[in-house]
């Protein structure tokens, strides 16, 4: 099952859990599979940054594997490069 970007965006803020979105075309953009594991990463995996023991790397990950879009508290440049942030409060 597919979930646009924008449906998780309005989620997201509805439960006041997104502070901000660096995304544009949110509307064409699908997610088809959601994970804080960037061992578990599908093609068009929405990926959530967490935890204490976060690194970068994890993302870069995650993004070599099939993720398109990630939510995190900070941005992370050295691996956006064609994926969106979600920024969290």
């Amino acid at each position: 099952m597919s979930i646009s970007l924008n449906t998780c965006i309005l989620i997201l803020k509805e439960h006041h859990l997104l502070k901000s979105s660096a995304v544009q075309d949110t509307v064409a953009t699908k997610m088809d599979y959601v994970s804080y594991d960037s061992r578990d990463i599908q093609t068009n995996t929405l990926f959530f940054c967490k935890g204490a023991g976060f690194r970068p790397t994890y993302l870069s990950m995650a993004k070599d594997n099939g993720a398109i879009c990630y939510v995190a508290e900070q941005p992370y440049p050295e691996v956006l490069c064609h994926m969106f942030h979600l920024h969290t409060p």
